[in-house]
Formats: structure tokens, sequence, C-alpha cells
């Protein structure tokens, strides 16, 4: 119950920067909240082995449709950019939850919701490689999370002991 893998969105959720400022700045939603519940920073392995691309998503979690519809430019943006796509899927949850993401870690969710940080690290990467991450950012299936904020863990996976334990019981990509 302490390390995850991330969500795995299954189609055109992510956003540029430019993007994201505009679902960020529309206002007026029924609800009275703002897009930035829904409208998150998103994170992959790129991001950490390299320089960040700066990406958005919009990530609407387990909410039923009426409920992200009250978010409305974020799902206005999904029911233009993404349900077309949603409908040729085969998976029927899919087709019927075109605006949520194929796979919502909700066990991660839990586990990090609580939390002001947590860990993650590439699931498959030359180096092993640790970072704090906000808890506001959305990390991508193909990493692991540590639903910690333990700065003693976070040295533990730093640690050389950790490395070779790592490399003996790991595999290697190379």
């Amino acid at each position: 119950d302490l390390a995850f893998i991330g969500d795995m969105k299954k189609g055109s959720f992510d956003v540029t920067k430019d993007i994201a400022a505009c679902l960020l700045a529309a206002i007026g939603n029924p609800n009275g909240k703002p897009n930035s519940e829904v409208v998150r920073p998103f994170l992959n392995a790129s991001d950490i082995t390299g320089r960040t691309r700066e990406k958005w998503i919009i990530d609407f979690g387990e909410m039923g449709e009426r409920e992200a519809a009250l978010y409305e430019a974020p799902f206005e943006y999904l029911r233009i950019h993404e349900k077309h796509h949603r409908d040729g899927v085969r998976n029927p949850l899919e087709r019927a939850r075109w605006w949520q993401h194929g796979r919502i870690a909700g066990e991660m969710r839990a586990a990090i919701g609580g939390l002001t940080k947590y860990v993650a690290t590439p699931r498959h990467s030359k180096h092993r490689i640790f970072t704090w991450v906000g808890a506001q950012v959305v990390p991508d299936s193909a990493l692991v999370v540590f639903a910690t904020e333990s700065d003693y863990f976070f040295g533990v996976l730093h640690s050389q002991l950790h490395e070779l334990w790592s490399r003996r019981t790991g595999t290697q990509v190379r």
C-alpha cells in the first residue's frame, strides 16, 4: 500500500501550457468551483529523465458525467477533442465514460490524497531516479508513485545500499 502505478489516460486528455491557461482562466462554472480542480499539471517518465514538457491534463478522476459537466470549459474541450475518439473504441466502459481516463488509479489517488508531495520514479529507466512531486500533479502510468512524504524514505531510495539491492533484484534497461 505504498507503491502505485499512475493513471493510464488512453486519449487526448493532456493539453499544452497555453490551453491549460485558457481553461484555468475560464470562470462561471455552475458549481462555483475553479477549473484548477480538474486541469492539473501532468508528469511522465520523460519529464523526470529529461527536460520537462510542461504538460497539463484534464482529469475528472472518478466523477460522473453530470458532475464533470459542471466544469464547463474543460468538459467542453474534451467533448470536442476526445469524445469522437472514444466513440470508436472497443471497450464499452471507455466509450461510456469518455470524459474519464482509461485507467483511473483509484488506490493511488486515495493514498496520496492527503499528502502535499509524493515520490515518483520512472518505471523503465537506465538509472534509478527518484524525485519529489507536488500532490497536485497527475502522474502517468509510466511512473511508480510512492505515497510518502518521508525525507528518510527518500534518502533510503537514494542510498548506495538501495542502488545495489535494486540492481541485483530487478531488471536493467541498457
